[in-house]
């Protein structure tokens, strides 16, 4: 496995990797870059040393003084100096000697250009080779989730068959920074890289440089011999590169019997590892000489690639077996025991799930969420950003793997209910409108938030779509091979009862079903070659399963369980009745039934789901959780509002408040429970200030409402108003499409700023006039439209004539 080059006296790894790289493939890679693909990759050196300094100003001139922190340490300065001329003195001799060196890091000049080139790499060698199937980072067509599921199958499995296998997570000792160049060039050379393409790579990597910090000062800047760049479009590929030569060395011993994976069931692989970048976690049977060979290949790997697995932070775990028997062997690696359950990629592995306990640090994430955004520092729109943006998003690692139980469910919506009406832990405040409101699609009348079950049933649904459409990926193998499944679409589904984490997972069929929707009615097969599809189960022609369209004859089939294949390639011929259908009446059936498999063509490639809610048949989550939404949350009638882009998210999200009368007006306060000073109007004479009345009957709303009408060309006799609900519902109606979509934001700053005027006025003893009250909603909805606005806008001298003017 090791042998030694005479030329520079150094141990490299033949691990019997095969060369993958065609003369093509590095034809490709060493082709000149255009100057459009330059241009789409290259950095604008402004904004890059603005990100540097933290700042959003895209400025160089003003990086230096625009700065918060350089600002109070020149403030600080010109307190003390005498002058700028002494500054510059002390400055000049300071860095004097740092000035001397050629290779003093200039970011505006090196950085962007090396990121670019670094990009354009990582994006050929990214499409160039397949790596190992047990290699799930950075990879096409594979997920990080695929290695925890494995892992806990497994476990599942070994428990339920009383298999002794041992379980080794590697802890690598500063992975990035160990590899070794000779190593990592001679991987690409055994994998048919190019030499003008490797002398690029090390070319990347002989310009690293690095500085050590001394007494709160960088020292000059020094070449390193070893490590990867962290933070380096180019360097995880390098780095899954060099951990794939411990994955060919692992398979090979495994080939020559000098480690012995686990033998999954039936016709299932063998699982020796798994790698996930530096995260590695080894599988094995249970045995002494498996455990010394495996110290041994990771002995030889760190000679050669200088990647050492740290025993003392390294875990090492028995399945079947005693305690005692795990820190035997865990003392004799030199490494941790450790108990199932054991974190691996952030997910437990070999934990009950439906325990509540094991939900623990998605709850208190919530929580240490909800405290660190401050409720009151937020508006209505900022919180639910926040909501759809952070907190929707802080269980979805997990809920893609395990099925939540219904009490840490209803913990995390009461969270998110909490936080959206700016309560929090200290206080709490009035809910307006109800959850299952909020949560209803904006098409619905709510506000798209979108439950959390849902979320969770279609990130679990994901796992049938590819399982279906990767049957020869190895956690589809693994999984076909632990629980004895056949690689035919649906079938799995309809078994009732597995095991471990796979048993959640297909078990949200029953939660569609208690729903109301079937498997069918969200999925259908492909059929190429139709040999992976059952004839009469399977809902490969779009509209349910011939089973239930044609029962009679089902009952009349022999081979029930027969493939399209058998009965598309010779009709009429290959049916196999266990009596003549004439003989009972159903020649209708036998024609409808042949005229609908008829237009059917058999094709090369393989039988694959699609999704029947997009019109590609990719599956999206968003569109599949709506629709299980509109199932299982009841939405009660709800005023649908326009929501348009050129209007804030707080203003969008006051005016459907507005829409249902769910605002704080005086009267509403007092119906639950408030104390108010009084529920009359403060600009009407005993009138009582409801939402209807301060936004539409008040003699102040009135006035400045008939001036904007006429602004805006609008006759009285039009806009007969009488309630919100009018007012909203005959401005997404009003005149031509061009004009009602300006017309539509100009309502919104109406009544928006009626709001304003109204707490202004009550609050702080500040009244406001009619023409100034015009004024500003003509301001504010021009600033709108010019700013958020996708169409152009007139001039400001053309606006206050019309708000139409250039449509």
């Amino acid at each position: 496995m090791l042998d030694k080059r005479p030329s520079n006296n150094i141990l490299i790894w033949r691990c019997g990797l095969t060369p993958d790289v065609s003369f093509t493939v590095n034809a490709l890679r060493l082709r000149i870059p255009t100057d459009t693909e330059l241009v789409k990759r290259w950095v604008n050196i402004d904004t890059l040393i603005c990100q540097m300094c933290d700042e959003k100003e895209e400025s160089v001139d003003h990086v230096l003084v625009d700065c918060s922190y350089a600002k109070m340490v020149l403030e600080g300065i010109m307190r003390w100096c005498k002058g700028l001329e002494e500054i510059k003195d002390e400055v000049f001799r300071f860095f004097q000697d740092k000035f001397l060196y050629a290779h003093v890091y200039r970011p505006k000049l090196i950085n962007p250009m090396f990121r670019t080139i670094s990009m354009m790499d990582a994006i050929r060698i990214k499409s160039s080779f397949n790596l190992e199937e047990v290699t799930s980072a950075y990879v096409d067509g594979r997920c990080i989730l695929d290695g925890p599921l494995m892992i806990n199958e497994v476990c599942s499995w070994a428990k339920r068959a009383h298999k002794k296998i041992l379980l080794f997570k590697a802890d690598f000792d500063k992975a990035f920074d160990s590899v070794n160049w000779q190593y990592l060039d001679s991987i690409l050379e055994q994998m048919g890289f190019g030499n003008k393409w490797r002398m690029w790579i090390r070319g990347c990597l002989n310009s690293s440089r690095a500085s050590v910090i001394i007494n709160g000062s960088p020292t000059r800047e020094f070449p390193i011999s070893r490590r990867v760049r962290q933070g380096d479009p180019l360097s995880p590929y390098l780095f899954i590169i060099a951990m794939e030569g411990l994955s060919v060395a692992l398979k090979s011993a495994c080939d020559k019997g000098l480690f012995n994976g686990v033998q999954i069931s039936g016709n299932g692989p063998i699982l020796s590892h798994i790698f996930y970048a530096d995260d590695a976690l080894f599988i094995g049977e249970w045995s002494r000489t498996n455990l010394k060979n495996l110290a041994r290949i990771l002995r030889c790997f760190h000679i050669s690639s200088g990647l050492k697995v740290n025993f003392h932070k390294s875990k090492g775990f028995g399945i079947g077996v005693n305690p005692s028997e795990t820190v035997n062997w865990a003392n004799l690696l030199g490494c941790v025991s450790g108990d199932l359950p054991f974190d691996y990629l952030g997910v437990p592995v070999g934990a009950n799930m439906n325990l509540i306990k094991y939900w623990k640090p998605i709850i208190k994430k919530f929580h240490s969420k909800l405290s660190l955004w401050k409720a009151k520092t937020l508006s209505f729109g900022g919180r639910l950003t926040l909501i759809n943006s952070v907190l929707g998003n802080l269980p979805t690692y997990y809920l893609s793997l395990f099925r939540a139980p219904l009490g840490v469910l209803e913990e995390l919506e009461k969270i998110r209910h909490t936080f959206l009406w700016g309560g929090c832990d200290e206080r709490k405040k009035i809910h307006w409108v109800s959850w299952e409101k909020v949560l209803a699609a904006k098409e619905d009348g709510g506000l798209g938030v979108g439950s959390i079950q849902a979320l969770d049933i279609v990130l679990l649904m994901k796992w049938w779509w590819r399982l279906n459409n990767e049957t020869h990926s190895l956690w589809a193998r693994v999984i076909y091979g632990i629980h004895n499944l056949s690689n035919k679409p649906f079938e799995y589904l309809s078994k009732q009862r597995y095991s471990g984490v796979w048993n959640n997972i297909v078990g949200t069929k029953k939660v569609l079903c208690d729903h109301g929707l079937e498997v069918y009615d969200i999925f259908n097969v492909k059929i190429a070659p139709g040999n992976k599809t059952l004839f009469w189960y399977d809902n490969w022609l779009g509209s349910g399963s011939l089973k239930t369209k044609y029962p009679a004859l089902f009952e009349l089939e022999t081979k029930k369980r027969c493939i399209v294949s058998d009965r598309i390639g010779g009709l009429n011929q290959t049916w196999t009745w266990k009596s003549r259908p004439t003989n009972r009446g159903l020649e209708s059936d036998v024609n409808a039934l042949i005229s609908e498999v008829s237009d059917i063509r058999l094709d090369l490639g393989m039988d694959h789901w699609r999704c029947k809610l997009s019109s590609d048949g990719m599956f999206f989550v968003c569109s599949i959780r709506q629709l299980i939404d509109k199932l299982q949350v009841s939405i009660p009638v709800t005023p649908v509002i326009v929501w348009s882009k050129a209007v804030p998210i707080k203003v969008l999200c006051f005016i459907w408040r507005v829409a249902q009368s769910r605002i704080p007006s005086a009267v509403a306060l007092e119906r639950r429970g408030i104390i108010v000073n009084s529920t009359l109007c403060s600009s009407c004479i005993g009138r009582l200030e409801c939402a209807d009345h301060v936004l539409i009957d008040c003699l102040f709303t009135t006035q400045i409402r008939n001036c904007i009408w006429s602004w805006c060309g609008v006759s009285s006799e039009q806009a007969s108003l009488k309630t919100i609900s009018d007012l909203i519902h005959f401005a997404s109606t009003w005149d031509s499409q061009v004009k009602r979509k300006r017309f539509v934001v100009i309502c919104y700053g109406l009544l928006w700023n009626l709001w304003r005027f109204r707490n202004k006025r009550l609050f702080q003893m500040e009244g406001t006039s009619v023409h100034n009250g015009i004024e500003c909603i003509k301001s504010m909805v021009f600033y709108w439209l010019k700013h958020r606005g996708n169409n152009g806008i007139c001039s400001w001298e053309e606006w206050f004539i019309s708000p139409f003017s250039g449509l």
